[in-house]
């Protein structure tokens, strides 16, 4: 049986989906940041609310894609 999630979006713009940690205006000042010459560990500590990893992937979005292609899970299902 599907979850209700995966039938019933929910319609909100991403400034009100409260999912969303980041806004867009947050990850161009965590771009900003960085290539003004701040530190990922000190861009972290002016958004807690979201950790290192999270920085990383804003600044860097290939390092997602590589970072799942790396994944091989059916060796730990067989």
């Amino acid at each position: 049986m599907p979850f209700a999630f995966e039938h019933h979006k929910i319609k909100l713009p991403p400034e009100l989906d409260r999912r969303r940690k980041l806004t867009e205006k947050d990850k161009e000042k965590i771009k900003k940041l960085f290539a003004e010459g701040h530190a990922i560990r000190g861009i972290a500590r002016i958004f807690p609310q979201v950790c290192r990893r999270t920085i990383q992937f804003v600044i860097d979005p290939q390092r997602i894609t590589e970072m799942q292609k790396g994944r091989d899970w059916k060796r730990y299902y067989n």
